[in-house]
């Protein structure tokens, strides 16, 4: 497997977890009793790894040769 499709990989499953992320923060917002602070944090957390998982794996996709 080449440097570039490992990176693609990365941004796939980087894209992935920002999404769940997301998700995860709707559902923290729209629980009944108010928000979830717990869920929040951690979909937080997911956005965050997620968005700079896929920006490094952008930087390594435009570096790499193969």
């Amino acid at each position: 497997m080449t440097t570039r499709q490992k990176n693609g990989f990365a941004a796939y499953g980087g894209s992935l977890l920002a999404l769940l992320g997301m998700i995860m923060g709707y559902f923290a917002f729209t629980a009944t009793g108010g928000v979830n602070a717990m869920v929040l944090v951690v979909a937080v957390i997911a956005l965050v790894c997620g968005g700079l998982l896929v920006s490094a794996a952008i930087v390594g996709i435009r570096k790499a040769d193969n």
